[in-house]
């Protein structure tokens, strides 16, 4: 079934390829080299390095819209309209042409008027909005499934929330999601889902889990293992392939077969809540990248490294966007103000591509 559903997506995406102008920053046949002995500051380097030369795309003008990625979040509920907001605007600050919503419907109007630039698509339900907006579970799943073949990578978890029917459509959704061989972050309360059913990601090697401290003890115990001596490599493993970005004072990067990369660029003093859903967008941006340049070089030999590249990019260059924002802003700090300079940010850690 996998190898299957990884032929169709690989058809899939070489009939975008045929019309597309897809051209990464730098091409270069130089292999990212492997990091056995290297210093964790020549690591980074090195991740960093393959980012902006074999990953990021280069603009032309003959390109047409999408080309540059299409991705979508799957979260927001009535509680929680922010977070998919942060994450889907943090994927059009850095540089993709087109970012989606999927969220409950009781959250749609309010997420709109957050911005003019998001599609937002209010297909989801929970126990209280489907009393109000009557909609059967397999006609949700369907329709979010029609949309799925649009985008080059997914987020599940910003605002999402615990409502048992919520939950339920994003464990019917992960299927799809994977039988498409799309690249996935789960954060939040995605990653509860996880902990509470392993096998909904166990051996999809696109997925990228996001957790910090608490989610990933939470992570740990449900794999049987000790959260204070578990490796984000171990957990990873344990999850048959799964890349693994541990946040904390040291954001760690770490995919089998891979050695980890660990980003401790300076961030900013001020912990306020969505800090995470930019990271996401960042890694939605960043995945979304990769897929278009390993389908663009026919480098699916080198999805390990890539990815591992791209997750390390998006930890440094959410970590140098919240630092300058700091610098501005100080303890009045806020994420809208991380979004704002998150191009400066990108110039910064990636230089003018």
């Amino acid at each position: 079934m996998h190898r299957v559903a990884l032929v169709s997506r690989h058809l899939f995406l070489a009939a975008t390829a045929a019309n597309s102008t897809f051209r990464p920053a730098i091409i270069r046949t130089k292999p990212f080299r492997t990091m056995a002995s290297s210093t964790p500051a020549a690591a980074k380097d090195d991740a960093l390095r393959v980012f902006r030369e074999m990953i990021v795309p280069r603009l032309d003008p003959a390109m047409h819209k999408g080309q540059c990625g299409r991705v979508a979040v799957i979260g927001g509920c009535e509680e929680y309209t922010g977070a998919p907001f942060f994450s889907a605007m943090a994927s059009l600050k850095l540089g993709v042409d087109l970012s989606h919503v999927i969220c409950d419907a009781n959250a749609g109007t309010v997420i709109k008027s957050y911005s003019p630039e998001l599609i937002v698509h209010p297909y989801l339900r929970t126990e209280d909005s489907v009393a109000q907006r009557p909609a059967s579970t397999p006609d949700i799943v369907h329709r979010v499934t029609e949309q799925l073949d649009r985008f080059h990578a997914i987020v599940i978890g910003p605002g999402l929330g615990r409502d048992p029917l919520i939950l339920t459509l994003v464990a019917l959704l992960l299927p799809e999601i994977r039988a498409r061989s799309l690249p996935l972050v789960l954060d939040a309360d995605a990653l509860h889902l996880v902990s509470t059913r392993p096998d909904l990601v166990r051996g999809y090697p696109r997925a990228v889990l996001t957790p910090n401290v608490v989610e990933y003890a939470r992570l740990c115990r449900a794999l049987e293992l000790d959260p204070s001596v578990a490796t984000p490599h171990e957990v990873g493993e344990t999850l048959g392939g799964v890349t693994v970005v541990r946040k904390g004072a040291v954001d760690v990067v770490a995919r089998p077969g891979m050695d980890e990369v660990r980003v401790d660029d300076q961030g900013g003093l001020r912990r306020f809540g969505g800090q995470g859903d930019v990271l996401t967008g960042a890694l939605a941006a960043f995945l979304a990248w990769n897929e278009l340049a390993i389908n663009a070089h026919d480098g699916e030999d080198r999805r390990d490294r890539w990815t591992v590249a791209a997750c390390a990019a998006a930890c440094t260059v959410t970590r140098t966007a919240s630092r300058i924002a700091y610098e501005e802003h100080g303890r009045g700090t806020t994420t809208g103000d991380v979004l704002a300079v998150l191009p400066r940010a990108f110039i910064e850690v990636v230089g003018e591509v």
